[in-house]
């Protein structure tokens, strides 16, 4: 990802769909470094998203566990409107 992120040539905002993510454990660690790293080098500001509840509250656990924003809203309106942004 570093390669397509880094193409860009600037930071860029995003929200993330995580409807139909599936996180094996024994990539969870990788993940989590990766979203880490992706947010500190590329990302101006991001948001996460997912329809399902359960998906919402597991992620969310496990993102605070990453010392990452835990936040993850019901929809990609709400995800959107989220992101510290004036012009979207």
């Amino acid at each position: 990802m570093d390669g397509r992120l880094s193409g860009f040539g600037r930071r860029a905002h995003v929200v993330v769909n995580y409807d139909n993510f599936n996180l094996g454990p024994a990539a969870r660690d990788t993940f989590f470094a990766m979203v880490k790293h992706n947010e500190d080098n590329y990302l101006l500001s991001s948001t996460r998203y997912s329809t399902d509840a359960f998906v919402r509250h597991q992620l969310g656990e496990n993102f605070a566990e990453a010392d990452l924003e835990r936040r993850i809203y019901r929809n990609f309106d709400e995800a959107r409107k989220s992101l510290r942004v004036r012009d979207l």
